[in-house]
């Protein structure tokens, strides 16, 4: 009886892990795509499973789950509803229908392989466990993400592609904060408190890396309720033990995390470009330019929080303390993905002044293409000219004997004519010193470095390298032309810092578009900055084949319905909330003004996602929406919808507040989800978590009672 009893056990143990495993791939597919492929290899296994061990509860386990979350049921079949009865189809609502259906399932399923308490007890203990693990895998590849793969290359090849949700792909990561936290409140060993404080000093500065405003600030809140444990724990006597056990057992985290914090922010805002750079180099960085921008960009949005006047292009060039240097491309002028050369060598090498270090470009070059070749420009200086003066410019170059390209020192903007000096190929192998001097006919003046290969529209199969050293540039203004002594106009500042405005009126142009001779099109796509930062940092690229299957399957229409009221939404300060008051202020006028009383009642269906599309990024084939459950909820199912998802939410509270005990790191998990879903959801189950957690409150009534 025993032996028999054992061994249900452990098979109860390898279900429920196995289970366990696959729900967390399903969420954590929101942090890693490529965990959507093992998820259904294994959940549609685990299917087959539960079909054939369990077919003769399967159609009790359901009238049960019929009977006791109608309501959920209710608010599905309501989406389906409004989904139909729209003017036409959205692959996104087709998307949430499908996550909806496989999270029924895995309702079904968890009501089949946990009867009781016990079985729900070991089914959150492997819960958490897994967490903390694939909260590791996550920050690892996360971590991995922003300093190693994430590069001017990988956005340009995938700026079309889906991307992550860098705010949802949190949450995986803050449930294994909070299930290392519920375990430090135990017993431990010394390595099992080392393991742990080491996760979470790991799992803290990935929240660090995201960028993600939602994420700081809940990572603030759980921060400082670990430092106001800590204080009370000071009162030997007055505290539970589990407040002692998890200030005594997080101390060390708590010591290295603001250690950590100080030597980041030191680092940053302390030491030379030299340094920096050096560091960049000696940790491998792939692309320093980009990380660069994506380092700038993380402070830039922290900052914004607390202060809504913060200046991207101020904060960016005070990191990164430039004064042009010739001598040392990493003195500011470097950009791209590019190599050092201390040590220049090759022929007539000794016209090159001394100490000065190369930037070579080769084959790893990421530049542009105007259909018939591919080239890249790097800008050196820029200048505000005005009619008549003059500019001469110098470089030395040298190119292997194999390089297949050209090499130039270029001129481009108020001049008189386009002017470039090339690199003479008939002697490959040798340094050359580029000159160009030029008249301006007034503006802007910019510098560049050059290369191109023709025939191509990557630099993937060019052959051997190009290097430049030393590049001088001055301004001889018209009054001082027969002066002996020139003045030189240059400010210490690179190129870098002085065309960051013009990002702003680029922001969603494609770089394919750019023109060759295009100067401004040329720096924005040298600088990339603002389209990169703002558009794809901490995402992870999704070749999706399933979501392209579905939409082969189910065509798209997009055909424009258009409304017919005027819905002036009306400026917003400049706070970091403002992109989100527009869009409630938007749904808000969409229900008031644009919607009948019908309407209002049952809902409009989801035709307001294209009103969406077309208001804020003026392309009337593309969907968005309110980003906010409430408000999304009102918009395609009315008040009666609402209405209805009022009582699902006081519903979800009411279970967790009464079956508290026990729950408490559930609920945790719920209110975190929750947090993140309210500037973000568009309807009762998304994302997916936050529809897992709800269902689960169900369950733990369902088991109690």
């Amino acid at each position: 009886m025993n032996l028999t009893s054992d061994i249900m056990r452990d098979r109860k143990k390898i279900e429920l892990f196995y289970f366990n495993l696959c729900i967390i791939l399903y969420f954590g597919r929101t942090s890693i795509p490529f965990f959507k492929y093992p998820f259904l290899l294994l959940y549609g296994l685990l299917i087959l499973y539960i079909l054939s061990y369990y077919r003769n509860i399967l159609v009790l386990t359901l009238k049960n789950i019929i009977r006791n979350y109608i309501l959920i049921f209710i608010l599905f079949i309501y989406i389906i509803i409004s989904c139909i009865f729209s003017d036409k189809i959205h692959l996104a609502i087709i998307k949430d229908i499908t996550n909806v259906c496989v999270l029924l399932s895995i309702l079904f399923v968890l009501k089949v392989l946990v009867k009781t308490e016990s079985e729900f007890r070991l089914f959150l203990d492997l819960f958490l466990k897994l967490s903390i693990f694939f909260a590791l895998v996550i920050s690892i590849h996360s971590i991995n993400e922003f300093f190693y793969i994430s590069s001017y290359a990988n956005y340009s090849l995938n700026r079309d592609k889906p991307t992550v949700d860098y705010n949802f792909a949190l949450l995986p990561v803050f449930f294994g904060i909070i299930s290392i936290l519920y375990f430090l409140a135990r017993d431990l060993k010394k390595n099992q408190i080392l393991i742990f404080n080491t996760l979470l000093l790991v799992f803290s500065f990935n929240v660090l890396l995201s960028g993600s405003k939602r994420g700081m600030l809940m990572f603030l809140i759980i921060f400082f309720l670990i430092f106001a444990i800590h204080l009370l724990g000071l009162f030997k006597y007055k505290t539970d033990n589990w407040i002692k056990q998890l200030g005594k057992h997080s101390i060390l985290y708590f010591i290295s995390f603001c250690g950590l914090m100080t030597l980041i922010i030191f680092i940053t805002f302390n030491t030379s470009l030299y340094f920096k750079n050096n560091l960049l180099d000696r940790i491998r960085v792939k692309d320093k330019t980009f990380l660069k921008y994506q380092i700038s960009h993380i402070v830039h949005r922290y900052a914004s929080f607390f202060d809504k006047k913060a200046d991207y292009e101020r904060i960016h060039k005070n990191i990164w303390k430039s004064v042009f240097d010739p001598r040392n491309p990493e003195s500011g002028w470097a950009n791209g993905v590019y190599n050092i050369v201390s040590e220049l060598s090759g022929e007539n090498v000794e016209i090159v002044p001394e100490h000065t270090k190369g930037y070579m470009l080769d084959s790893t070059c990421i530049g542009a293409s105007s259909g018939h070749h591919a080239y890249f420009f790097l800008p050196i200086k820029q200048y505000n000219a005005g009619l008549e003066d003059s500019i001469a410019a110098s470089v030395y170059c040298f190119v292997s004997k194999n390089f297949d390209g050209n090499a130039a020192l270029r001129a481009e903007g108020g001049i008189f004519d386009n002017h470039d000096v090339y690199y003479d190929l008939n002697d490959c192998g040798r340094w050359q010193k580029l000159d160009l001097s030029f008249r301006c006919s007034g503006g802007g003046v910019n510098i560049y470095l050059y290369i191109n290969k023709g025939g191509v529209t990557d630099f993937s199969t060019l052959k051997g390298y190009a290097i430049f050293a030393y590049p001088e540039s001055t301004l001889i203004p018209k009054m001082n032309l027969d002066s002996s002594k020139q003045t030189n106009f240059l400010k210490d500042v690179t190129i870098f810092d002085d065309v960051n405005s013009k990002w702003k009126k680029q922001v969603g142009r494609q770089i394919d578009s750019l023109s060759a001779f295009n100067s401004n099109h040329i720096a924005s796509f040298l600088n990339f900055g603002e389209i990169s930062i703002l558009k794809i940092l901490s995402t992870v690229p999704d070749e999706d084949p399933i979501r392209n299957w579905i939409a082969n399957l189910v065509s798209e229409d997009t055909t424009y319905h258009g409304y017919s009221s005027k819905l002036d939404i009306g400026p917003v300060s400049g706070d970091f909330a403002a992109d989100r008051i527009l869009r409630w202020n938007f749904a808000w006028k969409i229900y008031t003004i644009e919607y009948s009383l019908t309407k209002k009642i049952f809902g409009g269906g989801f035709n307001f996602l294209n009103w969406y599309g077309f208001n804020f990024y003026n392309d009337k084939t593309r969907s968005d929406y309110p980003h906010n459950p409430f408000l999304a909820i009102l918009l395609y199912s009315g008040l009666l919808g609402l209405s209805l998802y009022l009582v699902l939410i006081y519903r979800v509270l009411y279970y967790y507040i009464k079956y508290l005990k026990g729950n408490e790191i559930l609920f945790i998990f719920f209110v975190i989800t929750f947090f993140f879903s309210f500037f973000s959801s568009g309807n009762p189950f998304d994302p997916p978590l936050m529809g897992f957690f709800v269902i689960l409150s169900f369950m733990i009534h369902d088991i109690y009672k």
